[in-house]
């Protein structure tokens, strides 16, 4: 839905604001993630999710233009470290999965019916 809005609207990105915008998206996508997990774990927090989708999102960009401003491209360091946390989260969400996966496939002895 967001996609066809932003699509059907005459919405466009300086280049001075993308990369920005890129690194929110990537915070957003690190949330995702996290909420993921947590769901898989069965611990997700809709309050706790939505907030930190907000404040990760903020905090990255606002670190990013901060380090502009002194002359540091920290948008290539938050960009990794971003990135390096979703692959993170993914894989833990692929470990939970497969042990639920194998609990369903395997019986515990005992177990027949």
């Amino acid at each position: 839905m967001g996609f066809a809005l932003v699509m059907g609207s005459q919405f466009a990105l300086t280049t001075a604001t993308a990369p920005y915008v890129a690194l929110a998206l990537l915070a957003g996508l690190d949330t995702l993630a996290g909420g993921g997990r947590a769901w898989l774990e069965s611990r997700f927090d809709h309050h706790l999710f939505l907030s930190g989708f907000l404040i990760t999102c903020s905090l990255a960009v606002l670190l990013a233009y901060l380090g502009d401003l002194l002359g540091l491209n920290l948008l290539v360091a938050a960009a990794v470290a971003l990135v390096l946390r979703i692959f993170n989260q993914v894989e833990a969400m692929h470990h939970l999965w497969l042990a639920r996966r194998r609990r369903i496939l395997v019986k515990p002895e005992g177990d027949e019916e």
